[in-house]
């Protein structure tokens, strides 16, 4: 599958460098994007297995990744951090999410050969070694783990 966490090659170099800081705690990095607008945006999803993420876990981590940041001087030009809890809306960036939320409605998006973008809703019926199962009212579709740029929860 895909690593949906980072995507892009700066979203790789960052998630290589940052992962090391959650080690150790229960913490971890779900979902890391890199935005170019007038300034570089860094979004940060974290989570915990045990508990939900908060406004002090939000806090405590984006002192402690800003610093990092910093300190090893891993964006040469000016950022903004944002970092958040993965909320209701969850992205399923892993093969244990995927497994974790069997039987739960999602939304999947993918490319085809062409580039053309195909967005799909059902409830994840089974998840197979190279794709899922999308029951969509009764009607199964299976989607290839590696077709998927993108999928989450759906509430």
């Amino acid at each position: 599958m895909i690593n949906l966490i980072a995507v892009s090659g700066i979203e790789k170099y960052l998630f290589k460098n940052l992962n090391p800081v959650f080690f150790g705690t229960e913490y971890e990095i779900i979902r890391l994007k890199v935005y170019e607008k007038k300034e570089k945006i860094v979004q940060l999803m974290i989570d915990h297995p045990m508990k939900k993420i908060d406004i002090n876990d939000c806090a405590k981590y984006s002192r402690i990744v800003s610093n990092f940041l910093d300190e090893k001087n891993l964006i040469s030009d000016d950022y903004s951090l944002e970092l958040s809890s993965p909320g209701i809306d969850r992205p399923l960036t892993r093969m244990k999410d995927f497994y974790n939320y069997k039987g739960n409605k999602i939304k999947v998006t993918t490319f085809n050969l062409e580039n053309e973008k195909r967005v799909y809703k059902g409830i994840l019926a089974d998840i197979m070694e190279k794709s899922i199962l999308l029951d969509q009212n009764k009607n199964l579709m299976s989607i290839e783990l590696d077709k998927i740029s993108d999928a989450k929860l759906l509430v």
